[in-house]
């Protein structure tokens, strides 16, 4: 029977049991990550990643507000961006600093009250403002939070979560 250090094997012969060579090795954890979870950072114009192998990235802006879900490894966050509640992957060292140690998961929440557009004008479909949809002049919105003049909005019709300026609100 031929063992390689760390790995196990087995003999095999059809009139005999199995035997498994089991031997452990010590796991060692990393205690260098640290313990940011629930913290709220600033970034830097930088790329967040939808996964954390970092391969899939979108840009966003200096000073958008992400709260750390988990610490994956000494130099990558799970973080949720606060405006649309989207989760991403970012390099911890790309927060510009600390805003606030709160769990808090709402940022600038509004109490879901009702708006109409003011004129025939586009919708996004992300907060990145890439996909636009167009809405005809008096649809029902409700507003569920806002950051600077972008409103996250709840279309009253169909349920569908958007974006607008909120100059086109009234």
């Amino acid at each position: 029977m031929l063992t390689t250090d760390g790995f196990f094997a087995y003999e095999y012969d059809t009139n005999t049991v199995v035997k498994e060579n089991v031997t452990d090795k010590n796991v060692t954890t990393n205690n260098n990550i640290m313990n940011t979870v629930g913290q709220v950072y600033a970034i830097k114009k930088t790329k967040l990643y939808a996964n954390s192998d970092m391969n899939i990235a979108y840009n966003y802006l200096k000073g958008t507000k992400v709260t750390v879900l988990e610490n994956v490894s000494k130099n990558i966050d799970k973080v949720r961006i606060n405006v649309t509640g989207l989760v991403r992957y970012v390099y911890n060292s790309d927060y510009t600093n600390t805003v606030t140690t709160s769990t808090n998961t709402a940022t600038n929440t509004i109490s879901n009250k009702t708006y109409r557009t003011t004129q025939k004008t586009k919708m996004y479909a992300n907060a990145n403002l890439t996909k636009a949809y167009n809405y005809l002049k008096n649809t029902k919105v409700t507003l569920l939070s806002k950051s600077n003049n972008i409103a996250k909005v709840r279309v009253n019709k169909t349920n569908l979560i958007r974006y607008i300026n909120m100059k086109y609100l009234k």
